[in-house]
């Protein structure tokens, strides 16, 4: 089940009596290799010790040099929360947003020359700094309840749903999966994205790609990023502290280049940019000519796939004469091989043992002239699965604004409908489909099906991670609903059309070799599912009170994503054409990295 931390965050004001100036002039003294440490040792925390006490926290931060400080700030937590009736075990201090934030606005201080701060008072400075970026968030989060009044909804569902959604957005995509499943879907979706790029005529746009990693193919390219996502898998010790070292010898010099290109340095400063793009892009800090510290597992382990779609579109604005398809990179990679490549091969794979009938959309539009055809259709007897396939991306200004109403907009103009444009999204595309499919006495790309008997489960197939968020499907589900609405012979069919499930193309990748070898795990997962989220009456087991926390926590089941569910209660099977990749990469490479953990050569 989705995780929701209802702790409160720990800022400076209710620690010191007043509010902190966020004077970037403090960070100009601070050695940035020192941060970047401090930070991975956070990032480490904040991912594996949810149960951390502020005390903890507190004990491990400051040395034996400033224990007086340490205390002293300690009771003065105790004191400040204690007044607002809250307990330590009520409280967290560490949050990965504030991580992020705080390592974001490091790099962008400019070092003016001045003395470094000795490591006593780098320590209180980090520690105040971090807690006034605590207040940037909880300042976002108050934002997010001030913008709405729970007396506006009829339910209080409908209100916890959106302050939930506003508030867990901004971090959802750093939290979602695991890294080792990361490594997984990303390194698969990678293969997918080269493989199409050259089978569909851009080799020279790959060329030009792989020139800056000093690669000759896109295969080399995979294999030298495998050791990095290797060492940000693989976790030997408890520090959080992990390095990817490079020894001066015959064979180094092009690793090392390739990982110059994954790393922030100390040198160099950097402009704020939304969504932690800096981190997102660059997720190794230098801290000497031949070591590099990984500054967080998920941002490392992301790097090996969402980074080729922003440097590719770079490459193709820069170098437009060499395909007309460049003048519009985005549509190329978001439906040409999202919507269209991507989406068509794990479909076709996970339903390649069952007794049904598909078809894409393209194959719908070329052999049977259909315009108004589903992104993929599949019926299995009398059953249905509707797919509406959508690399629409949600922008990272809207994901940080902490305003459910900014948020609200961007997701309805981009997966239900545009008013700028005028035109029908995802979600309203999937009910015209619904409708043109219920209404007919024959389909015509089906014409065996019994219309009167189909039961229809409508999916929306998604790239974007943010569509994860616990919250977003509840929503969604409910504009799905607000549309079938528009239409009285859908009405009258309500019961033959299931809830809108929102599928993200990760899990679809974790979980195709299990849906692919067990053909009705698919169908079934999805209607357990649905009786898991359902609004229901629960009374708490024997010793829980009923009280308005109990309530409130049985209200959030129904936030959950189809993705989290699906891990609970589905043992993920590395699907096969992972393990194919690697022997697939090895043909044109040399044999060091079979059967064993890849090593930089």
């Amino acid at each position: 089940m989705a995780k929701f931390n209802s702790k409160l965050i720990i800022k400076y004001s209710t620690v010191f009596g007043k509010e902190k100036n966020m004077d970037s002039s403090e960070l100009q003294i601070i050695n940035k290799s020192t941060w970047a440490k401090v930070l991975a040792r956070l990032n480490h925390l904040a991912r594996n010790r949810t149960d951390y006490t502020p005390h903890q926290v507190i004990s491990e931060w400051f040395s034996a040099d400033n224990n007086a400080y340490a205390n002293s700030t300690y009771q003065k937590l105790i004191a400040g929360y204690g007044q607002l009736g809250f307990k330590p075990e009520h409280l967290t201090l560490i949050s990965l947003w504030s991580n992020l934030s705080v390592y974001d606005r490091v790099l962008n201080a400019t070092v003016d020359g001045q003395e470094v701060l000795d490591g006593n008072r780098s320590e209180v400075n980090l520690f105040e700094y971090y807690l006034g970026m605590n207040e940037e968030f909880a300042k976002g989060s108050n934002r997010i309840a001030a913008e709405m009044n729970p007396k506006d909804f009829k339910e209080p569902i409908d209100y916890l749903v959106r302050v939930d959604l506003a508030g867990s957005i901004t971090y959802n995509d750093f939290t979602h999966y695991k890294p080792i499943e990361l490594l997984v879907s990303q390194f698969v979706k990678a293969f997918y994205c080269f493989r199409f790029l050259q089978e569909q005529g851009h080799q020279q746009l790959v060329n030009i790609f792989l020139q800056r990693y000093g690669a000759e193919t896109w295969q080399e390219y995979l294999r030298y990023l495998l050791p990095i996502m290797n060492s940000a898998v693989i976790r030997n010790d408890d520090s959080g502290l992990y390095y990817l070292n490079v020894e001066d010898k015959p064979g180094q010099a092009k690793a090392k280049a390739f990982l110059e290109q994954l790393t922030l340095t100390s040198d160099q400063p950097y402009s704020i940019q939304p969504d932690f793009l800096n981190a997102r892009a660059n997720p190794l800090f230098k801290t000497e000519d031949n070591s590099y510290l990984i500054m967080d597992p998920v941002l490392t382990v992301n790097r090996l796939y969402n980074s080729i779609f922003f440097e590719m579109l770079r490459i193709a604005e820069n170098n437009q004469k060499l395909h007309p398809a460049y003048n519009s990179f985005f549509t190329l990679y978001t439906y040409d091989f999202i919507e269209q490549y991507l989406a068509y091969t794990l479909l076709n794979k996970i339903f390649s043992r069952s007794q049904c009938y598909k078809l894409s959309g393209k194959e719908i539009k070329d052999k049977f002239k259909i315009e108004e055809e589903p992104d993929f259709y599949v019926r299995k007897g009398n059953k249905v699965f509707l797919f509406e396939v959508k690399g629409s991306v949600v922008t990272g200004k809207t994901k940080q604004s902490f305003s459910y109403a900014a948020i609200e907009k961007e997701l309805k103009a981009k997966f239900c409908y545009d008013e700028k444009d005028k035109q029908n999204k995802a979600i309203v595309q999937l009910v015209n489909r619904i409708c043109l499919l219920l209404k007919s006495k024959e389909i015509p790309y089906d014409k065996t099906a019994k219309v009167a008997a189909l039961r229809v489960y409508p999916i929306l197939l998604a790239s974007e991670l943010s569509l994860t968020t616990p919250g977003v499907n509840f929503l969604m589900n409910q504009w799905f609903w607000q549309e079938v609405e528009k239409h009285d012979m859908l009405n009258q069919s309500r019961h033959r059309i299931h809830d809108l499930l929102i599928l993200d193309f990760d899990t679809l990748v974790l979980y195709s070799q299990a849906f692919e070898e067990t053909p009705k795990l698919f169908e079934q997962t999805i209607l357990n599912y649905y009786k898991s989220i359902a609004k229901r009456k629960i009374r708490p087991s024997k010793g829980i009170p009923y009280n308005e926390q109990f309530i409130t926590l049985q209200m959030r089941r129904s936030f959950i994503p189809y993705s989290d569910f699906l891990r609970d209660e589905v043992k993920m099977k590395t699907p096969a054409i992972f393990m194919d990749f690697g022997a697939e990469l090895l043909e044109d490479q040399d044999k060091r990295l079979k059967g064993k953990n890849p090593q930089l050569a």
